[in-house]
């Protein structure tokens, strides 16, 4: 028998039951197989799903391949990078639901005293957006090392001689509005100078990130029914592919 079981944002292929110890390295062979095809059908998912999903999301779906001794694959996002968010993180709310955690920029402005600690960024009408749909990663450094939310090592490290020649000029670029009352909402704006409004706005104020309340998530990729179909409909024949190929390295 074949059990799915779903926790901290992986999916594991158990087979439960009595094996004779002949046929435990076969079943791991079907049950790491299996895993395989799991992953590839996920992956297809996340295209269908999101929009313009990233190669660091993608390549981060991930399989533990089955031994002889647990008879368990199992199909998971990675949670270990050099840099970046884990995948394990900004992933779980899209698999089942919720809020998602900060970010790596949201908790530096938080730890600055930028943005409120109960708030999130959400890209601004004037904000650089990537190929992905994602606010623009440069933007964000920028923004992040105009506001000194780096600290005072990682803000001189990102700011070049003709920054620093700029003076203060360059640096107020961008501003933080962090509460109410303020004429402007919560987020970061652009100076680009010129008096006057402009469709509400101060003319020569741009507002390129908004501070919101944290986002909550629908589950949009249902990872444990998707796996327990490839097991369902995969699974027996790279059980028989296995074992014709162990029959056939005994002759």
């Amino acid at each position: 028998m074949i059990k799915i079981d779903v926790k901290n944002g992986e999916v594991a292929i158990r087979l439960v039951g009595g094996v004779s110890q002949q046929s435990r390295r076969i079943m791991a062979t079907a049950l790491t197989e299996t895993a395989w095809i799991a992953q590839r059908t996920l992956r297809d998912d996340m295209k269908r799903v999101f929009d313009r999903p990233t190669r660091y999301a993608l390549n981060s779906l991930s399989v533990l391949k089955a031994r002889s001794s647990t008879l368990t694959a199992k199909v998971y996002f990675r949670d270990a990078w050099d840099k970046g968010v884990p995948a394990a993180k900004f992933m779980g709310p899209e698999v089942f639901g919720g809020q998602r955690s900060h970010k790596r920029g949201e908790n530096q402005l938080i730890r600055a005293g930028k943005m409120p600690a109960g708030r999130f960024i959400h890209p601004g009408k004037e904000a650089d957006m990537d190929e992905h749909g994602n606010m623009d990663t440069g933007q964000i450094i920028k923004i992040i090392s105009a506001l000194k939310a780096f600290g005072e090592v990682g803000y001189l490290a990102n700011r070049n001689k003709k920054n620093r020649s700029q003076g203060k000029r360059k640096d107020e670029l961008y501003f933080a509005i962090g509460g109410a009352g303020a004429h402007l909402r919560p987020g970061v704006y652009r100076r680009t100078g010129g008096p006057g409004k402009k469709g509400g706005m101060p003319r020569g104020i741009e507002p390129v990130m908004a501070f919101v309340r944290a986002p909550t998530y629908a589950p949009r990729l249902p990872m444990a029914a998707t796996v327990e179909g490839v097991v369902v409909r995969e699974f027996p024949d790279q059980f028989r592919r296995a074992l014709e190929r162990a029959a056939a390295r005994g002759r």
